[in-house]
């Protein structure tokens, strides 16, 4: 049998097991954050297996692939074990939380010859693929300037909650990981330009917010359980001037506060020929 399974149940842990099983592959079982929600995701999902860890999974003879979901801070213990046991990894960004611990862990992922990928998924947009073969043909001329912006209204208010919210299982960057690194990869696969150097302003607007007691699945409100309030310091939005390797510039504004915008992403590739844009609300359309 070869199978995948797949850590981590909430919003884009469903996902991804729709995904493999629409591509025929057999998912035998997942792994949530307690053995209580790894059992009713299991039944909910109608899967053969509930793991109680990341080991049993490592351990599995009948899973060759494993995609991992789970919060941020669990990702490179969670990715450095699946790999030394011999499994290809499809891991959600951020692959880790420090570049070392990134780049610790494409090196093991090389040396053992696996499959590894990270899921920047919004560079598989029909017109995103488009508009990287017109750049490529040099329908632009060379990149010389950039600009986007990736703006949602999920968090904006006070008592809007998810664990990316928290620290020590997000990381010290919010926005700016979470959806920031979508838009400053697509722009970069588009263009096939290469980060230099930022200099970035990060916001942290909503000072105060109230956390339920109990748990919240991703772009969902809990309204029935008591809060706490709590102090935030990660980035709400985010202003990012870079310099690309080739000597072009860009600017990107980042925001989970914008009221109004549910999932906006958008940008302008400046050339010394033309120009290309492209916005997530309208996917099927360029503008050259």
């Amino acid at each position: 049998m070869s199978a995948a399974a797949v850590i981590g149940t909430g919003f884009i842990g469903t996902v991804h097991i729709e995904a493999i099983r629409r591509m025929g592959v057999p998912v035998k079982g997942v792994l949530a954050g307690s053995t209580t929600s790894t059992k009713s995701a299991s039944d909910r999902l109608h899967l053969q297996h509930s793991y109680k860890d990341v080991a049993e999974i490592a351990s599995d003879k009948d899973v060759n692939i494993v995609h991992v979901t789970s919060p941020n801070a669990l990702h490179f213990e969670q990715v450095t074990t699946l790999l030394n046991s011999g499994k290809h990894v499809i891991c959600e960004k951020p692959l880790a939380l420090t570049a070392k611990e990134g780049e610790e862990l494409l090196r093991l992922a090389e040396s053992k010859g696996l499959i590894h990928a990270l899921c920047f998924n919004t560079r598989f947009y029909p017109m995103v693929h488009e508009a990287k073969s017109l750049v490529k043909e040099g329908k632009i001329g060379a990149p010389t300037y950039v600009k986007g912006s990736y703006h949602q209204d999920w968090l904006l208010q006070a008592t809007d909650w998810n664990w990316r919210l928290e620290g020590e299982k997000a990381g010290e960057l919010r926005a700016i990981a979470d959806i920031g690194s979508h838009l400053i990869d697509q722009i970069s696969f588009v263009a096939g330009l290469e980060v230099e150097s930022v200099l970035a302003d990060l916001h942290t607007i909503v000072k105060e917010r109230q956390k339920p007691t109990g748990p919240v699945q991703t772009f969902t409100v809990d309204t029935t359980s008591k809060r706490k309030t709590v102090k935030m310091s990660s980035d709400d939005a985010a202003g990012v001037l870079i310099r690309y390797k080739n000597g072009a510039r860009g600017t990107v504004s980042i925001s989970q506060v914008s009221a109004g915008r549910k999932n906006n992403l958008s940008w302008e590739i400046s050339g010394t020929e033309s120009a290309i844009a492209y916005d997530s609300v309208e996917p099927e359309k360029l503008w050259i």
